[in-house]
């Protein structure tokens, strides 16, 4: 086998040795520009079109798209600036369902044409899953419309009404996060919950949620858990807005000082989150004399008894009169009864107290004080004082890189105390030098310098190099070779042959040995020429 192949290779040989040096490069050229024609072409034809997807306008936006299609896997391409993003045509409308879907909208009015273009191989859950990205887009847009709302993210959930006629009478639910700044109003979130549920054609806000960038629910629904959470996230917002105005104040106390740079102020409050409502009434009476109001009622009741002698007991006649069996002491006797009851009205006074939400106790509230004050340290101004004599500006800072305890005075102490009202074994206080370093700005006159001395010893260096490797390289010893007279030249190729008259005819026999020695030594004729030459000169 390995001889049959040797014996092919061999033919091939033979039969490319064939060809004569232009037809070797002919086919050699056409062959490559056929190769490279087919592969341009299979190139050009299997390469991906990729098509403009969308371009934004900040760079915020424009990540979170190129995260959310990395995700997709949906290859794709950003342009220097990183605003505008370019696909695979055939990868589209993969790219904007899922842009849509996680509420990023693109840009030109024509992409919702594109993106809902529907044809009848579009399904149903395809349909609805395009209506819910063209709502959440929508409700997002008008939402940030609203002042403080610089951003709004909004999530649907539709049920599914095609399984069960119950499940016909359920609502969408929504879950909002928003992007709020300082100027945005907590009181707007109840407004905001119930246009988001209009939208959704919900009657009612319970499947409604709202959360801000920092996680915090702003309205968690009607209800159970509307009370419940909100009510508890309001609590802790009203802690944070107390516990944060107190440690402003003392930072900014601190500082106005004059004697510190900076200050950070650490409070640990007990803060009453309970709202009470306390009602005192007060009994008085504006009559000095008698101490009592004016009289209401009046009741007065009267009895008078009086005893005699009894008659015969019995059925005999007693002159009218019925006698009875009580036994007296044998004295006549009398009973009077005299009652009074007399009500006046007093004046009252109902005192209706509310004790606010976020009274502090102070008596158990602690806070923690660091106080630093800057020493600067001038790299410059070092050296024109001699302060970095023996020594250098690093190796100074290395050495004094660390901060120092310092000693506190009363007053300072006193100040906090007095701002924020907690007793003095409550406040704790610590001061430290921090330092600061300043090198000094080097010119650009001063860089130029330091490059121009760094290029000058590369050369420098270089040359050095260069003198060495010269130095040791060894010399070329040449040999020349001995110049030839004329007539050795001629006595050599005569060969003993001497000619007497010289004819210059075309075909002289001289003229032929002349040539036939020029071809055959073409060395010795340069080097005859040459000898001709100098002798011209001289």
């Amino acid at each position: 086998m390995l001889d049959r192949v040797k014996a092919i290779q061999t033919k091939l040989v033979e039969y490319w040795n064939r060809f004569t040096s232009k037809q070797k490069t002919l086919i050699i050229t056409i062959t490559a520009a056929v190769i490279f024609t087919l592969v341009a072409l299979i190139v050009l034809l299997n390469r991906t079109k990729y098509v403009e997807l969308v371009t934004f306008d900040n760079t915020s936006d424009a990540a979170s798209a190129d995260q959310v299609l990395t995700d997709a896997g949906i290859e794709h391409q950003v342009s220097g600036n990183g605003l505008t993003f370019t696909v695979d045509e055939k990868s589209e409308s993969a790219a904007r369902l899922a842009l849509g879907e996680n509420n990023i909208a693109t840009n030109a009015d024509d992409d919702w044409d594109k993106l809902f273009n529907n044809s009848m191989s579009t399904t149903d859950s395809e349909r609805q899953l395009k209506q819910r990205i063209v709502k959440q887009n929508d409700i997002g847009k008008e939402l940030e419309q609203i002042e403080g709302v610089k951003q709004a993210s909004v999530q649907i959930t539709i049920p599914d009404n095609t399984n069960s006629l119950l499940s016909a009478d359920k609502e969408a639910s929504a879950s909002v996060l928003l992007m709020t700044t300082k100027d945005f109003q907590e009181s707007n979130v109840e407004g905001i919950a119930n246009y988001v549920a209009t939208s959704l054609g919900n009657s009612t806000t319970d499947n409604i949620r709202i959360i801000d960038q920092t996680g915090s629910l702003l309205f968690g629904g009607d209800g159970d858990m509307k009370s419940a959470a909100g009510t508890s996230s309001a609590a802790i917002k009203i802690a944070n807005q107390v516990t944060d105005n107190l440690e402003d104040r003392v930072r900014s106390l601190m500082i106005s000082s004059g004697v510190y740079n900076d200050a950070e102020v650490t409070a640990n409050l007990d803060i009453d989150l309970d709202e009470q409502q306390i009602v005192d009434e007060h009994h008085y009476t504006d009559d000095t004399e008698d101490d009592t109001g004016p009289k209401t009622s009046y009741y007065y009741y009267n009895a008078t008894n009086t005893d005699g002698v009894s008659g015969i007991p019995g059925t005999d006649s007693n002159d009218g009169q019925t006698q009875d069996y009580e036994i007296l002491n044998g004295t006549t006797g009398n009973s009077d009864a005299n009652v009074i009851k007399e009500e006046y009205h007093d004046s009252v006074t109902t005192t209706n107290t509310t004790k606010t939400i976020g009274t502090v106790n102070k008596d158990n509230s602690t806070i923690a004080v660091v106080l630093s004050k800057y020493v600067i340290y001038d790299e410059a101004q070092m050296k024109k004082s001699g302060q970095l004599k023996g020594t250098n500006f690093e190796t100074f800072q290395e050495q004094n890189s660390d901060r120092k305890a310092i000693q506190l005075d009363d007053q300072t102490t006193a100040l906090i105390e007095k701002a924020t009202g907690f007793p003095t074994n409550n406040i704790e206080v610590q001061a430290y030098e921090v330092p600061i370093f300043y090198p000094q700005e080097t010119t650009a006159a001063e860089v130029a310098t330091n490059y121009l001395q760094f290029v000058l010893a590369i050369l420098i260096v270089a040359l050095l190099c260069f003198v060495v490797f010269k130095g040791m390289k060894p010399v070329e010893v040449t040999e020349l070779e001995p110049e030839l007279s004329v007539e050795a030249l001629l006595a050599t190729t005569k060969e003993n042959q001497s000619l007497e008259d010289i004819e210059f005819s075309d075909k002289s026999a001289t003229r032929q040995q002349i040539e036939r020695f020029v071809d055959e030594n073409p060395e010795e004729v340069a080097l005859l020429l040459r000898n001709w030459l100098n002798d011209d000169w001289d």
